[in-house]
């Protein structure tokens, strides 16, 4: 009996150890950064990018190639489908943790941002304060992302910014501006501020430039409706 139990003992401890070998061998063994492959399962050439302040855009030659990623241990990945909002079937997706198949998220990457893991995203979506047949689009601009742009005809909310550890605690203003995209006119053109004390959420404050015709209203820990009232100009 003694002799079974320890055959199988032994058996068991392989098989621990195998499993413990397998997960290192898949998971990402590095703090910071991120690593992408050209095929899923974390097969092919590896490219490696490290933090950064500056979204990068793939070139022609790598955009939607990777097709999975590596993230270390105290980063994450902000990812695009497409370069511009404006572009039809835009997806936004964050990772903070390795994936074989990135693919399944986001139908083909074109650029991403490695951050730390304890970023803040600020996402907004634009409203209608009374249902008409234009479209409206809302212009933000927080200098670590740029300009984004996001319609009343968008399904989802879009990422308009990100504060970074080094900026917390302090008023990261960015521009608030709605235009009516049939006619081509500015409904207003005004400013806001957007803050995170920890990285757990993000507050805003609309300051003495926020447009008059304009409500907001925070939804969550770090997303945005701002709704305009688009039978007014200001």
């Amino acid at each position: 009996m003694k002799k079974i139990f320890g055959v199988l003992l032994v058996c068991f401890l392989c098989f621990l150890a195998m499993t413990v070998a397998n997960n290192k061998a898949f998971a990402a063994d590095f703090v910071t950064g991120a690593k992408f492959y050209d095929q899923i399962n974390y097969g092919g050439t590896e490219y490696a990018y490290e933090e950064s302040d500056e979204v990068v855009k793939l070139d022609s030659g790598l955009n939607d190639k990777f097709k999975s990623v590596k993230i270390g241990e105290t980063s994450k990945v902000l990812a695009w489908r497409h370069y511009s909002d404006e572009q039809p079937g835009q997806i936004y997706v964050e990772w903070s943790t390795d994936h074989p198949n990135i693919d399944q998220d986001i139908r083909g990457l074109s650029k991403f941002k490695v951050v730390p893991e304890e970023s803040a995203a600020i996402a907004a979506r634009l409203l209608k304060a009374t249902p008409d047949d234009h479209v409206y689009c809302l212009y933000t601009s927080v200098f670590t992302v740029g300009q984004v742009e996001t319609c009343t005809t968008d399904q989802d909310y879009a990422l308009v910014g990100i504060i970074d550890p080094p900026y917390f605690g302090e008023d990261l203003v960015s521009q608030i501006t709605v235009r009516n995209q049939d006619t081509g006119e500015y409904l207003n053109n005004g400013s806001g501020y957007f803050s995170s004390v920890d990285g757990s959420s993000v507050d805003f404050d609309p300051g003495p430039n926020f447009p008059t015709n304009m409500a907001w209203a925070k939804q969550g820990n770090n997303r945005f409706d701002f709704t305009i009232n688009n039978l007014i100009r200001r």
